[in-house]
């Protein structure tokens, strides 16, 4: 590994380090200077034939294969039945361009289909646990180090690669990745910028699929993409990052070429939670952020933030270099020293299938306080469906508790304001503290014109659900796990939207 050299007699450094959990010092028969193979991917191409060749490079046999097992693995049976039609729908109408076009032909080019690729991608962002490390030597120069904890390991080491992406003939940005997955995760532009995402563990994984299916916000590993193809410095790469709506929450670590050109930007989906930029001078010459909020402290099960610290701090900024930084990114091993906070993330990923499972029965126009309530829902794991009548979407039955809209409920973790640390420029750093509108009985929709009726029902935890072939089946209670109670109550799934 080599320094980038910068403009501005500076120096910027992005550790392309091996996606995969623990990295690969600790992966059997992976030397420490091993490297992903790099490819071009030339973005002048149309997007239905920009992964075509890099695919070609691989087994698709193999590569289907391996898809088939992550998604087997985190998206439960009958929520794939089910999902595929209404993912297919997703891309075709809702997702826009180019990545529509680019996940159409790489599902083609990998022989899966749409549906397919649009959930191994979901996969990927929905499953990173990640350290990132900014830091700022004695002379100035960046250092920008980061690992990627995904599950799957035997599986992704041999799926990851680099990629140029080449726009008239140059390399417009560069990313690490992998095979079937669009998005970028590392990334930098020469002599400009670089740009990591740590998944943040404070968001639940319903708002993923409301996002995403309805607001037409951005997936997180795609707007780095966006930045590295738009943003011209530094600075426009943080203001583009902070303000950009995204499907999550996340956070994004971002690397200059000039002295205090290191920022941690931790993302709500509307905006800016908080900006936590270098500050050398008083003595924070490096940024250690993993999944947590860095003004709170992480569970003991997984504070990897400590050990790094530690290790960032015991080789001090007048040694720090890319061996060093090597060596303080992988001081601690999360996937095998917690394993539960792997199985809470398996858990927060199945929640979102069960959510997008729940909007195929929903329109595609829903307005505003159909949304509030679909997010209520989904926040509080209370059922809803649409049920058909006579064939016929007319009638929107929502299921929640009344005590939702109750004005004396006590206040959301979302609704608190905390402090937030600004740049130069604050006009980009605020607090979210958006509350969904109070819905009474039999509110009108001026978007749509239907009633809705608010029925107060037990928690979700009560309910079973279960599918046959194309039938979704939503039940009252059931009694001692009787299948054929819930399957006599089933709702007829006719199709997605009518």
């Amino acid at each position: 590994m080599a320094l980038v050299p910068g403009h501005r007699s500076q120096a910027m450094v992005l550790l392309l380090l091996t996606l995969v959990a623990g990295g690969s010092a600790f992966l059997p028969g992976l030397p420490r200077d091993w490297a992903p193979p790099l490819f071009n991917v030339s973005l002048d191409s149309p997007p239905e034939d920009r992964w075509g060749p890099l695919v070609q490079r691989f087994d698709t046999g193999v590569l289907r294969h391996s898809i088939d097992r992550i998604i087997g693995s985190v998206v439960p049976k009958w929520a794939q039945v089910l999902i595929r039609p209404l993912a297919d729908l997703e891309v075709e109408l809702l997702l826009r361009e180019p990545y529509a076009g680019e996940l159409k032909g790489l599902a083609k080019s990998i022989g899966v289909s749409v549906g397919d690729a649009l959930l191994i991608n979901l996969c990927y962002e929905a499953s990173a646990f990640c350290t990132s490390i900014i830091a700022q030597d004695c002379k100035g120069r960046i250092y920008h180090g980061r690992n990627l904890d995904f599950s799957f390991q035997d599986i992704l080491k041999n799926m990851t690669v680099d990629v140029h992406f080449v726009k008239s003939g140059k390399v417009a940005y560069t990313g690490t990745t992998f095979v079937g997955y669009i998005g970028i995760w590392t990334g930098q532009k020469p002599y400009q910028f670089t740009i990591s995402g740590d998944r943040r563990d404070a968001d639940e994984w319903w708002k993923n699929a409301i996002a995403a299916l309805w607001k037409r916000s951005t997936p997180v590993s795609w707007l780095i993409r966006d930045t590295l193809s738009e943003a011209e410095d530094f600075q426009a790469a943080v203001l583009h990052l902070a303000k950009t709506p995204i499907i999550t929450d996340v956070y994004y670590i971002v690397g200059g070429v000039a002295p205090k050109e290191g920022v941690v930007i931790t993302r709500d989906r509307t905006g800016p939670a908080d900006i936590w930029p270098l500050d050398p001078l008083q003595g924070g010459w490096f940024r250690v952020e993993t999944n947590y909020d860095h003004w709170t402290t992480p569970p003991p099960s997984d504070d990897r933030r400590t050990a790094a610290i530690k290790a960032m701090n015991a080789t001090g900024q007048e040694n720090i270099n890319l061996d060093t930084l090597y060596k303080a990114i992988y001081t601690w091993r999360p996937t095998q020293a917690a394993p539960d906070v792997v199985a809470k993330q398996r858990t927060s990923i199945r929640m979102i299938w069960s959510c997008v499972v729940l909007l195929g029965f929903w329109r595609k126009d829903m307005g505003d306080i159909e949304s509030s309530l679909l997010e209520m829902y989904a926040k509080n794991k209370w059922g809803l469906c649409k049920k058909p009548i006579l064939g016929h979407w007319d009638e929107l039955v929502v299921l929640y508790k009344e005590t939702i809209c109750n004005d004396d409920r006590p206040p959301r973790a979302s609704e608190k304001t905390h402090r937030g640390n600004s740049l130069k420029d604050a006009s980009y750093v605020s607090v979210r503290t958006s509350v969904p509108p109070r819905v009474h009985k039999e509110e009108s929709t001026k978007s749509t014109g239907r009633r809705l009726s608010l029925v107060s029902i037990p928690s979700h935890e009560q309910y079973d659900h279960s599918h046959n072939s194309d039938e979704c089946c939503l039940t009252r209670p059931v009694q001692n796990s009787d299948k054929e109670s819930c399957m006599s109550d089933k709702v007829k799934r006719l199709a997605p939207f009518p």
